[in-house]
This record gives structure tokens, C-alpha cells and sequence, in this order.
């Protein structure tokens, strides 16, 4: 592929590694033969998506053609702009005369993470950076160990809504923009990275039907994967991501941090698509913004508080070092001396936080720019929350109900994604049949409202929670409900230092909602 100037290859051509994915559409393997480079630019590994054969028959080839010919067509300074921000197609592969799939970069290495078990293992797995970790308290953030800031926080959302506009004028709209299928990164410098581009609409044109993530559409009758929508999705995001919430559609927490930035986030909500604002407005608004608000630190990283008797190091020694703030906001940052004693290290809670103790300064820096930093301590909350998955009040904190809440948020993140491998995985060895017939079973199923309601030993568990799913699709007894309540014990194994899925009975229900 780095010698060749042909946009489309044999599937016999390729040395397959590991399976890396497998979702609704098809399956993405590792390829160990081939890399990919634009221009004299880097060589970068490459996998390959093949298409479940039951999708071939609405596949459009053309369209995804079009997506390669795109890539072929830039200069190199704009093919490495995308493939440095985008999983985009860059070689057609055909089986026997027939497109079966793509070529594309692989995930590069900066926006994974290693995720640490909330349940007190000591392992840890590396793990693609999903913005979907992101939508959660900060408690479970910093517990998996992530270090985010509301300073990255605003400059991931600069580099999204930078990367949108730029995408437009290319004749692109990503149609599906959701936490599944953007990462993210905050080192060496904030940025976004897109997944599934071949669901992505290049000039009016898709590869197979537009479909939206649960939880991420568009209001009711509005056409998908327009410019429009995407603002839609931004808006959404962007309030999401201040409320730590994966479903809120309140822009609040973004507003406590900037009236301005709450006020496009709404304005991204308009029910009317014409009267939303353009992705350039948010990336112009970011920057003028970010630099007069106050920001919030990684809640990962509070350091301690030098009480205000401690005296400054003197030369020769340790000195405190400041808090890293995000290259967007170093570009405008103004230097300010301190001719006083720091008492206190840069620390700010978010406001759900209690027993915080905090002391308000105004620093007056050159040319008379001023700002207000809040300096917190904070005693962290309790985890009540697992991704999908929320623990009672009495179980928050407790470390059983967090594995148990853990597993539990895999396996059905893993349902209402398609990824039923995934799901699949969090089930006891002795229960995992045949995949093709659990994907038939959970195919229509989405899953929510999701609640550990006790704990036992065993160990087991009440959960309820909310499934939606096609008529016909419903339990015994209810096969023509589209909407059911479940409460529901779960009883699970523990093989090695994770819980697994054992065995289900009711504890009532289940009934219609």
C-alpha cells in the first residue's frame, strides 16, 4: 500500500492479525503486512473492516469509492490532516469482484488509555479513549484513572468543533456523532479522533442507511446527517460533558462555567435546524471565552494545600509546580506575579462536590487583566455510578456493588451497541453459546434506567432497569411489548478478579411500562 498507487486491493492480499472489533456492521482486524502513509508523511499501521455479508446487498460501493478517491485527491498536508483526526477509508477491498470493506488507519496510540478496575484489582487494560468515559462524575473518572480538567474538557471541544468546520467544507457530515465513536486525547495537546467514517455522509452520498447511537438523536422527523445535526450533536456534548451525565440535555453546568459557552449549547438545541449556530461560531466563541473563564482541575490530580504559614522554598530546593493548563489556553494565558505567598495550589472542585473548604483571590496581572481563581479542597464522593449503570444511595462507595455495577455496564453498553462480543465477555465461560443467536435475541433490545437496588453475598445482586425493543421481541407473556420494566437477580461468578454474569431470575415482572 505505501508503493502502490491503486485504490483497491484483494482480500487475499492481506495477512490478518487479531480480531480487534466486532460490531453491528462488520468486524475490524488487525493487518499485519501493509501500512499506509500520505505523502512522505509517516508510515501508519492500518486494519481492515469487513462488512457482515448480510449488509452487502445495500452497501453502496460507490459511495465508499468516492471516500477513497477523497483521500487520493488531497494535497498531503490535507490527507495528513485527516488521517491524523479521522479512521478514514483509504483503500477499497474487493472478495472475487466484490466490495467487502476497507482499508483504514488504526487508532493511534495517544488516544487510548490503561483502565483501572474499580473493584480494587490491580491490573489494568488498555482501552480505546471513548468520550463516553468522560460523560460520568468525576468520582469514576479520576477511579478509572483518567486525569481530565474542565481546561481540556474546553479544549477538546475547540478541536471538535474546529475539525466539524473543516470537515463541512470538505463535503463531509458525520451524521452519527456520538461518545462511541469519538476519542480523545489531552496530551502532548487536546484532540479528537473519529471512528466508523464510512457511516459518514460525503456529498449527499452513504455508504448503507444513516442510523444514530440511543440517546444521541435528532429530534423526531428531522432528516439525519446534516450539517445541522451534527451542530445538534456538538450542542449535546458539550452540555453532557459539564453535567457529567450521558443522557442530560441541560446545558447549566456548562453555563456555571460560561454564560456565553450555555447560551451556543442551547442555541445548538434549537428544535429548528437553520437557527442553530455553525461550528466555526463555537471554535470562535472557544477561543475568545476560554481564557476569561474560570476552569475546574483534574479532579485526578488535586494536590495537597501548603498551609499559608508555610514558608517558600528557598533556592536550591523543591518548588511547587503549577497545574498544566491545555496549549489553547497557554496561547492566551497572561503571566501573573505573585509578590504574596502562594498559600494555595490551583484546585476547583466541580459544585456537586461537599465538604469543600474554599478561598476566593483576585490576582491583577499585566496590562491590567485580572482574573478570579477558586482554590478548593475537596474529600472525594463516593462512586454511585457505573457508565449506565447507577448504584443506590446506600450502595455508593461500596466496592462489591462498583464490580458488580462494572460488569453489569459492559454488558449491556455491550447490547445497545451491537458489540455483542463484548457482552458476551462478561458472562460466565459455562453460558456463552452460540454468538450468532444471542446477537438474534438482543438485535432490537436497547437497554436503560439501569440500577444495582442491593447486594448480597454469593455474590448477587437486584437490578432493575428498562428494556426497549421491536414488537414481537418482548419476554414470554409480553411479546408484543415494545417497552418493558425488569427487576430482575443476578447471581455471578468470579473465575478471576472480575464478576461474570451466572444466572438471572425475577424478583417480579416483568411488566409493561
Amino acid at each position: 500500500m505505501t508503493s502502490a498507487p491503486a485504490r483497491t486491493l484483494d482480500r487475499t492480499a492481506l495477512v490478518l492479525g487479531k480480531r480487534l472489533g466486532q460490531g453491528g456492521q462488520g468486524t475490524v482486524h488487525e493487518v499485519t503486512n501493509r501500512t499506509f502513509r500520505v505523502g512522505s508523511g509517516p508510515a501508519w499501521e492500518v486494519v481492515f473492516k469487513e462488512y457482515d455479508a448480510a449488509l452487502l446487498p445495500a452497501l453502496d460501493a460507490a459511495a465508499l469509492r468516492a471516500m477513497v478517491d477523497l483521500l487520493f485527491g488531497m494535497s498531503a498536508t490535507e490527507g495528513e490532516w485527516l488521517c491524523d483526526r479521522a479512521a478514514w477509508p483509504a483503500l477499497v477491498v474487493e472478495d472475487r469482484g466484490r466490495v467487502c470493506g476497507f482499508l483504514m488507519r488504526a487508532v493511534p496510540e495517544a488516544f487510548r488509555f490503561d483502565l483501572r478496575s474499580l473493584s480494587g484489582a490491580a491490573s489494568t487494560s488498555r482501552r480505546l479513549a471513548n468520550f463516553e468515559y468522560l460523560l460520568n462524575d468525576d468520582a469514576y473518572i479520576a477511579g478509572i484513572g483518567l486525569s481530565i480538567s474542565d481546561s481540556d474538557r474546553l479544549a477538546l471541544l475547540a478541536d471538535l468543533s474546529a475539525t466539524l468546520s473543516r470537515l463541512h467544507r470538505l463535503g463531509i457530515v458525520v451524521g452519527d456523532l456520538s461518545p462511541k465513536n469519538l476519542l480523545f486525547r489531552t496530551k502532548p495537546d487536546a484532540g479528537c479522533f473519529l471512528l466508523d467514517c464510512d457511516a459518514m455522509r460525503l456529498h449527499g452520498a452513504s455508504v448503507l442507511p444513516q442510523a444514530e447511537t440511543p440517546d444521541w438523536q435528532l429530534p423526531s422527523g428531522e432528516e439525519k446527517a446534516t450539517r445541522q445535526g451534527d451542530i445538534y450533536k456538538l450542542g449535546l456534548l458539550a452540555a453532557r460533558l459539564f453535567e457529567r451525565n450521558q443522557t442530560s440535555t441541560n446545558a447549566a453546568a456548562l453555563t456555571a462555567v460560561s454564560p456565553t459557552l450555555g447560551n451556543l449549547a442551547q442555541s445548538s438545541l434549537h428544535p429548528e435546524p437553520p437557527r442553530r449556530p455553525s461550528p466555526s461560531q463555537w471554535t470562535e466563541m472557544l477561543t475568545v471565552t476560554i481564557p476569561t473563564v474560570r476552569v475546574t482541575p483534574s479532579f485526578a490530580q488535586t494536590p495537597p494545600v501548603r498551609p499559608p504559614w508555610q514558608r517558600q522554598p528557598v533556592a536550591g530546593t523543591s518548588t511547587p509546580v503549577p497545574l498544566p493548563l491545555s496549549p489553547i489556553l497557554l496561547g492566551a494565558a497572561v503571566v501573573v506575579i505573585i509578590a504574596l505567598v502562594a498559600v494555595l495550589l490551583l484546585t476547583r472542585s466541580h459544585p456537586a462536590h461537599d465538604g469543600s473548604v474554599s478561598a476566593i483571590t483576585t490576582i491583577a496581572g499585566q496590562n491590567e487583566f485580572s482574573t478570579t481563581y477558586r482554590y478548593t479542597t475537596t474529600t472525594p464522593a463516593p462512586v454511585s455510578q457505573v457508565g449506565l449503570v447507577t448504584l443506590a444511595p446506600a450502595l455508593a462507595g461500596d466496592s462489591r456493588a462498583i464490580a458488580i455495577a462494572t460488569t453489569l455496564n459492559a454488558y449491556f453498553s455491550g447490547i445497545n451497541s451491537g458489540n455483542y462480543d463484548a457482552a458476551i465477555e462478561e458472562l460466565d465461560p459455562s453460558l456463552r453459546g452460540n454468538r450468532a443467536s444471542f446477537a438474534q435475541g438482543w438485535a432490537s433490545s436497547t437497554d436503560r434506567n439501569i440500577e444495582v437496588i442491593e447486594v448480597d453475598s454469593g455474590p448477587s445482586a437486584r437490578v432493575t432497569f428498562q428494556s426497549t425493543q421491536a414488537a414481537g421481541q418482548g419476554p414470554r407473556g409480553l411479546e408484543d411489548a415494545t417497552c418493558v420494566n425488569w427487576d430482575l437477580r443476578y447471581t455471578f461468578s468470579q473465575p478471576g478478579s472480575d464478576y461474570l454474569i451466572y444466572h438471572s431470575s425475577a424478583v417480579s415482572g416483568p411488566s409493561r411500562c
